[in-house]
């Protein structure tokens, strides 16, 4: 499986995952490419099973009655890929703090 958000070599990455009994699958969008991929190359794909991201939880936490006070965003090296939309998105992060 992936222990975050897939961005880049999504292809590259199920290859490399391909052979296992399970591969986890953080969403159905990745599990439709990873299938589509699989049909192209010829590879059986009956062991893609959607697992959801490990890092979210399947409970939404209740909204809060205080104030939010911090945002983090933790950037990518490759996303957003311009520093005009790099920019744009810390515009849109300190406007919202």
């Amino acid at each position: 499986g992936w222990v975050g958000i897939i961005i880049e070599k999504i292809t590259a990455g199920y290859l490399d995952r391909c052979g296992t009994d399970v591969v986890a699958v953080n969403s159905a969008h990745d599990a439709a490419h990873f299938r589509d991929a699989a049909r192209w190359l010829g590879l059986p794909d009956g062991n893609l099973l959607v697992s959801g991201l490990p890092l979210v939880s399947a409970t939404p936490q209740p909204p809060r009655q205080d104030p939010i006070r911090r945002v983090l965003f933790a950037d990518q090296p490759t996303v957003p890929t311009s520093q005009a939309e790099r920019g744009y998105v810390y515009h849109q992060l300190i406007g919202y703090a």
